[in-house]
Protein backbone atom coordinates (compact mmCIF):
# COMPACT_ATOMS: atom_id res chain seq x y z
CA UNK A 1 0.00 0.00 0.00
CA UNK A 2 1.31 3.15 -1.17
CA UNK A 3 2.28 5.31 2.40
CA UNK A 4 1.64 8.79 -0.05
CA UNK A 5 -1.89 8.21 -0.86
CA UNK A 6 -2.43 7.17 2.97
CA UNK A 7 -0.99 10.50 3.86
CA UNK A 8 -3.25 12.17 0.90
CA UNK A 9 -6.36 10.83 2.67
CA UNK A 10 -5.41 12.22 6.22
CA UNK A 11 -4.38 15.40 4.64
CA UNK A 12 -7.60 15.44 3.19
CA UNK A 13 -9.88 14.40 6.17
CA UNK A 14 -7.55 16.82 8.72
CA UNK A 15 -8.04 19.92 5.93
CA UNK A 16 -11.47 19.26 5.19
CA UNK A 17 -11.19 20.55 1.59
CA UNK A 18 -9.13 19.43 -1.69
CA UNK A 19 -7.98 22.80 -2.24
CA UNK A 20 -6.52 23.05 1.30
CA UNK A 21 -5.27 19.54 1.10
CA UNK A 22 -3.57 20.06 -1.57
CA UNK A 23 -1.60 23.00 -0.63
CA UNK A 24 -0.77 20.68 2.59
CA UNK A 25 0.51 17.89 0.76
CA UNK A 26 2.26 20.33 -1.93
CA UNK A 27 0.10 18.64 -5.35
CA UNK A 28 -2.10 20.53 -7.34
CA UNK A 29 -5.82 19.58 -6.77
CA UNK A 30 -6.26 17.19 -9.92
CA UNK A 31 -2.90 15.17 -8.80
CA UNK A 32 -4.70 14.90 -4.97
CA UNK A 33 -7.91 14.11 -6.75
CA UNK A 34 -6.34 11.51 -8.78
CA UNK A 35 -4.58 9.96 -5.76
CA UNK A 36 -7.80 9.48 -3.58
CA UNK A 37 -9.31 8.16 -6.35
CA UNK A 38 -6.61 5.21 -6.56
CA UNK A 39 -6.49 4.50 -2.73
CA UNK A 40 -10.38 4.70 -3.25
CA UNK A 41 -9.98 2.03 -6.19
CA UNK A 42 -7.10 -0.30 -4.68
CA UNK A 43 -9.70 -0.66 -1.07
CA UNK A 44 -12.80 -1.08 -3.31
CA UNK A 45 -14.73 1.08 -1.18
CA UNK A 46 -15.72 5.15 -1.03
CA UNK A 47 -13.37 6.92 1.73
CA UNK A 48 -15.16 10.46 0.99
CA UNK A 49 -18.25 12.08 0.35
CA UNK A 50 -17.51 14.70 -1.88
CA UNK A 51 -20.02 17.68 -0.66
CA UNK A 52 -20.40 21.40 -1.96
CA UNK A 53 -18.34 22.46 0.49
CA UNK A 54 -15.80 20.04 1.02
CA UNK A 55 -15.45 16.14 1.69
CA UNK A 56 -16.68 13.99 5.02
CA UNK A 57 -15.38 10.59 5.91
CA UNK A 58 -18.13 7.65 4.34
CA UNK A 59 -18.69 4.90 7.59
CA UNK A 60 -15.63 2.97 6.07
CA UNK A 61 -13.18 6.38 6.24
CA UNK A 62 -13.88 7.00 9.42
CA UNK A 63 -13.52 3.02 10.31
CA UNK A 64 -10.21 3.22 8.51
CA UNK A 65 -8.68 6.39 9.72
CA UNK A 66 -7.12 5.96 13.44
CA UNK A 67 -5.68 2.83 11.90
CA UNK A 68 -4.16 4.83 8.81
CA UNK A 69 -2.84 7.22 11.24
CA UNK A 70 -1.27 4.98 13.28
CA UNK A 71 0.13 3.35 10.35
CA UNK A 72 1.52 6.29 9.20
CA UNK A 73 2.84 7.59 12.70
CA UNK A 74 4.91 3.94 12.69
CA UNK A 75 5.93 4.69 9.45
CA UNK A 76 7.54 8.08 10.58
CA UNK A 77 9.02 5.87 13.53
CA UNK A 78 10.51 3.59 11.09
CA UNK A 79 12.08 6.15 9.13
CA UNK A 80 13.55 7.54 12.53
CA UNK A 81 14.88 4.49 13.91
CA UNK A 82 16.78 3.89 10.63
CA UNK A 83 18.30 7.51 10.31
CA UNK A 84 19.31 6.80 13.89
CA UNK A 85 21.14 3.76 13.22
CA UNK A 86 22.75 4.87 10.38
CA UNK A 87 23.55 8.09 12.35
CA UNK A 88 25.60 4.87 14.82
CA UNK A 89 22.86 6.23 17.33
CA UNK A 90 20.71 3.15 17.69
CA UNK A 91 21.28 -0.66 17.89
CA UNK A 92 22.91 -2.60 20.03
CA UNK A 93 26.22 -4.02 19.68
CA UNK A 94 27.39 -7.10 21.60
CA UNK A 95 31.00 -7.38 23.07
CA UNK A 96 32.63 -10.17 24.76
CA UNK A 97 35.74 -9.63 26.33
CA UNK A 98 38.46 -11.32 28.50
CA UNK A 99 38.65 -10.42 32.42
CA UNK A 100 42.48 -8.13 31.80
CA UNK A 101 41.06 -6.21 27.93
CA UNK A 102 37.89 -5.75 30.18
CA UNK A 103 39.44 -4.24 32.78
CA UNK A 104 41.24 -2.18 30.52
CA UNK A 105 38.25 -1.40 28.32
CA UNK A 106 34.66 -1.17 29.48
CA UNK A 107 34.66 1.52 31.99
CA UNK A 108 36.28 3.88 29.33
CA UNK A 109 34.03 2.85 26.20
CA UNK A 110 30.95 2.94 27.99
CA UNK A 111 31.12 5.94 29.38
CA UNK A 112 31.91 7.89 26.33
CA UNK A 113 28.85 6.07 24.57
CA UNK A 114 26.17 6.95 27.31
CA UNK A 115 27.66 10.45 26.54
CA UNK A 116 27.54 10.35 23.35
CA UNK A 117 25.27 7.76 21.82
CA UNK A 118 22.63 7.36 24.77
CA UNK A 119 20.47 5.31 22.93
CA UNK A 120 22.80 2.61 21.77
CA UNK A 121 23.03 -0.09 23.84
CA UNK A 122 25.91 -1.83 24.55
CA UNK A 123 25.70 -5.66 26.13
CA UNK A 124 29.00 -6.30 27.55
CA UNK A 125 30.01 -10.00 28.82
CA UNK A 126 33.32 -11.22 30.15
CA UNK A 127 34.54 -14.68 29.98
CA UNK A 128 37.39 -17.10 29.39
CA UNK A 129 39.26 -16.74 25.80
CA UNK A 130 37.77 -20.16 24.80
CA UNK A 131 33.92 -19.88 25.90
CA UNK A 132 34.84 -16.14 23.86
CA UNK A 133 35.33 -17.35 20.88
CA UNK A 134 32.46 -20.33 20.91
CA UNK A 135 30.30 -17.65 22.02
CA UNK A 136 31.54 -15.47 18.23
CA UNK A 137 31.53 -18.30 16.57
CA UNK A 138 27.51 -19.23 17.92
CA UNK A 139 27.38 -15.35 16.78
CA UNK A 140 26.38 -14.51 20.55
CA UNK A 141 28.82 -11.50 20.13
CA UNK A 142 29.33 -9.29 17.35
CA UNK A 143 32.87 -8.81 18.39
CA UNK A 144 34.93 -10.09 21.48
CA UNK A 145 38.14 -8.26 22.80
CA UNK A 146 40.67 -11.21 24.13
CA UNK A 147 44.52 -12.02 24.84
CA UNK A 148 46.04 -12.58 21.22
CA UNK A 149 48.95 -14.87 22.36
CA UNK A 150 47.08 -17.80 22.65
CA UNK A 151 44.52 -17.02 19.79
CA UNK A 152 44.17 -19.61 17.42
CA UNK A 153 42.34 -18.38 14.53
CA UNK A 154 40.50 -20.84 12.27
CA UNK A 155 39.62 -19.56 9.39
CA UNK A 156 36.09 -17.35 9.21
CA UNK A 157 37.60 -15.10 11.78
CA UNK A 158 38.81 -11.01 10.97
CA UNK A 159 41.68 -10.47 13.69
CA UNK A 160 42.79 -7.03 14.63
CA UNK A 161 45.60 -6.45 16.81
CA UNK A 162 45.53 -3.67 19.10
CA UNK A 163 47.88 -1.31 20.90
CA UNK A 164 50.45 -3.61 23.59
CA UNK A 165 50.03 -2.48 27.28
CA UNK A 166 52.30 -2.90 29.66
CA UNK A 167 52.33 -3.58 33.41
CA UNK A 168 54.14 -4.95 36.03
CA UNK A 169 54.06 -5.28 40.08
CA UNK A 170 52.42 -2.58 41.86
CA UNK A 171 51.92 -1.47 45.83
CA UNK A 172 50.13 1.02 48.05
CA UNK A 173 51.75 4.47 48.65
CA UNK A 174 53.92 3.86 51.89
CA UNK A 175 54.38 0.59 51.39
CA UNK A 176 58.12 -0.96 52.34
CA UNK A 177 58.80 -1.35 48.19
CA UNK A 178 57.61 1.13 47.33
CA UNK A 179 60.51 3.59 47.32
CA UNK A 180 63.04 0.63 46.64
CA UNK A 181 65.13 0.03 43.66
CA UNK A 182 65.81 -3.10 41.86
CA UNK A 183 63.83 -5.45 43.99
CA UNK A 184 64.50 -8.99 43.46
CA UNK A 185 61.75 -11.72 43.03
CA UNK A 186 62.46 -13.17 46.33
CA UNK A 187 62.07 -9.80 47.93
CA UNK A 188 58.69 -9.74 46.16
CA UNK A 189 57.56 -12.89 47.18
CA UNK A 190 57.93 -12.14 51.06
CA UNK A 191 54.52 -10.19 50.55
CA UNK A 192 51.17 -11.76 49.19
CA UNK A 193 50.71 -11.43 45.59
CA UNK A 194 47.73 -11.17 43.68
CA UNK A 195 46.28 -11.60 40.19
CA UNK A 196 44.38 -12.65 37.79
CA UNK A 197 44.75 -16.34 36.12
CA UNK A 198 47.31 -16.22 33.22
CA UNK A 199 47.90 -17.83 30.42
CA UNK A 200 51.09 -20.29 29.67
CA UNK A 201 53.18 -17.98 27.44
CA UNK A 202 51.93 -14.91 30.02
CA UNK A 203 54.00 -17.92 32.73
CA UNK A 204 56.71 -18.30 30.76
CA UNK A 205 57.73 -14.49 30.01
CA UNK A 206 57.48 -13.47 33.86
CA UNK A 207 60.02 -16.32 34.34
CA UNK A 208 62.00 -15.07 31.82
CA UNK A 209 61.89 -11.31 33.12
CA UNK A 210 62.41 -12.61 37.00
CA UNK A 211 63.34 -15.98 37.33
CA UNK A 212 61.94 -19.18 38.47
CA UNK A 213 60.63 -18.48 41.18
CA UNK A 214 58.03 -16.08 39.35
CA UNK A 215 55.78 -18.70 37.75
CA UNK A 216 52.73 -17.64 38.62
CA UNK A 217 52.12 -20.88 40.49
CA UNK A 218 54.91 -20.32 42.57
CA UNK A 219 54.58 -16.88 42.78
CA UNK A 220 50.45 -15.60 43.05
CA UNK A 221 49.02 -16.10 46.49
CA UNK A 222 45.19 -15.00 45.24
CA UNK A 223 43.93 -15.53 42.08
CA UNK A 224 41.29 -13.07 41.63
CA UNK A 225 39.55 -11.90 37.38
CA UNK A 226 38.31 -8.68 39.29
CA UNK A 227 40.91 -5.86 39.13
CA UNK A 228 38.21 -4.11 41.60
CA UNK A 229 39.29 -6.42 44.11
CA UNK A 230 42.89 -6.53 42.90
CA UNK A 231 43.33 -2.74 43.77
CA UNK A 232 41.50 -2.25 47.12
CA UNK A 233 43.42 -5.18 48.09
CA UNK A 234 46.37 -3.36 47.16
CA UNK A 235 45.28 0.49 49.36
CA UNK A 236 43.94 -1.82 52.38
CA UNK A 237 46.71 -4.54 52.44
CA UNK A 238 50.63 -4.55 51.92
CA UNK A 239 49.67 -7.34 49.20
CA UNK A 240 51.75 -6.67 45.92
CA UNK A 241 49.36 -6.88 42.91
CA UNK A 242 50.04 -7.87 39.44
CA UNK A 243 48.48 -5.59 36.82
CA UNK A 244 48.48 -3.74 33.84
CA UNK A 245 49.36 0.13 34.57
CA UNK A 246 46.82 1.18 32.64
CA UNK A 247 43.53 -0.07 34.26
CA UNK A 248 45.11 1.71 37.78
CA UNK A 249 45.78 4.86 35.49
CA UNK A 250 43.97 6.98 37.81
CA UNK A 251 45.62 5.23 41.10
CA UNK A 252 48.69 5.67 39.97
CA UNK A 253 48.29 9.42 38.93
CA UNK A 254 47.02 9.85 41.93
CA UNK A 255 49.64 8.57 43.66
CA UNK A 256 47.87 6.14 45.33
CA UNK A 257 49.15 3.13 43.92
CA UNK A 258 52.95 2.86 42.77
CA UNK A 259 54.78 0.46 40.07
CA UNK A 260 57.65 -1.77 42.15
CA UNK A 261 60.50 -1.27 40.69
CA UNK A 262 62.37 -4.74 39.79
CA UNK A 263 65.74 -6.33 38.59
CA UNK A 264 64.94 -8.01 35.24
CA UNK A 265 66.74 -10.09 33.44
CA UNK A 266 64.33 -9.40 30.49
CA UNK A 267 61.77 -7.02 30.27
CA UNK A 268 58.13 -7.74 31.85
CA UNK A 269 55.51 -9.25 29.90
CA UNK A 270 53.24 -6.50 27.48
CA UNK A 271 49.79 -7.69 27.28
CA UNK A 272 49.16 -8.20 23.21
CA UNK A 273 45.17 -8.18 22.83
CA UNK A 274 42.93 -8.32 19.66
CA UNK A 275 39.53 -7.40 18.55
CA UNK A 276 38.00 -10.69 16.54
CA UNK A 277 34.96 -10.76 14.47
CA UNK A 278 33.35 -13.26 12.10
CA UNK A 279 34.66 -12.63 8.76
CA UNK A 280 32.46 -11.35 5.88
CA UNK A 281 29.40 -10.31 8.15
CA UNK A 282 27.97 -6.62 7.40
CA UNK A 283 29.07 -4.16 10.07
CA UNK A 284 27.03 -1.47 11.12
CA UNK A 285 27.48 2.49 11.67
CA UNK A 286 27.43 1.55 15.32
CA UNK A 287 29.52 -1.10 15.42
CA UNK A 288 32.45 0.67 13.50
CA UNK A 289 31.85 3.82 15.98
CA UNK A 290 32.15 1.24 18.60
CA UNK A 291 35.80 -0.97 17.13
CA UNK A 292 36.99 2.86 16.70
CA UNK A 293 36.04 3.49 20.33
CA UNK A 294 37.95 0.78 21.41
CA UNK A 295 41.24 1.37 19.13
CA UNK A 296 41.34 4.74 20.61
CA UNK A 297 41.03 3.27 24.70
CA UNK A 298 43.74 0.85 24.32
CA UNK A 299 46.37 3.65 21.99
CA UNK A 300 45.29 6.12 24.72
CA UNK A 301 46.43 3.34 27.47
CA UNK A 302 49.17 2.91 25.79
CA UNK A 303 50.23 6.39 25.95
CA UNK A 304 49.06 6.90 29.48
CA UNK A 305 50.74 3.81 31.16
CA UNK A 306 54.12 4.76 28.60
CA UNK A 307 57.62 4.59 31.04
CA UNK A 308 57.83 8.34 30.65
CA UNK A 309 54.62 8.76 32.85
CA UNK A 310 56.19 6.16 35.15
CA UNK A 311 59.83 7.51 35.94
CA UNK A 312 61.27 8.47 32.94
CA UNK A 313 61.53 7.71 29.17
CA UNK A 314 62.39 3.72 28.21
CA UNK A 315 66.27 3.37 27.08
CA UNK A 316 68.06 0.45 26.77
CA UNK A 317 68.19 -1.28 29.40
CA UNK A 318 65.20 -0.28 30.98
CA UNK A 319 61.42 -1.14 30.95
CA UNK A 320 59.13 1.31 32.39
CA UNK A 321 59.58 1.35 35.88
CA UNK A 322 61.80 -1.47 36.15
CA UNK A 323 65.70 -2.53 35.48
CA UNK A 324 66.73 -5.39 33.48
CA UNK A 325 70.23 -6.71 32.77
CA UNK A 326 70.60 -7.68 28.89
Amino acid sequence: MDLRRLEHFVALYEQGTFHKASEAVHLSQSALSRSIQALESDLGIALFDRLVHGTVLTPAGRLLLPGVQKMLADAKDLRRQVELFTAGDLGEIRIGTSPTPGAVLLRPLLVEVTRSRPDLHIDARIGSNADLVVGLQAEKFDLIVLDSTSLETPGGFEVEQLAPQEGGFLVRHGHPLADRQEIVVEELASYPVAGVGSTAAFGRRLVDALGPRAHPSLLITHFCDSYQVLRDLALRTDAVILSLYSILQEEIEAGLIAPVIMRLHAPMPVGYYAMVRLAHRSTSPALELVQRSIRGVFDGSREVCGASDLGGPTIEGHHGNSRYEA
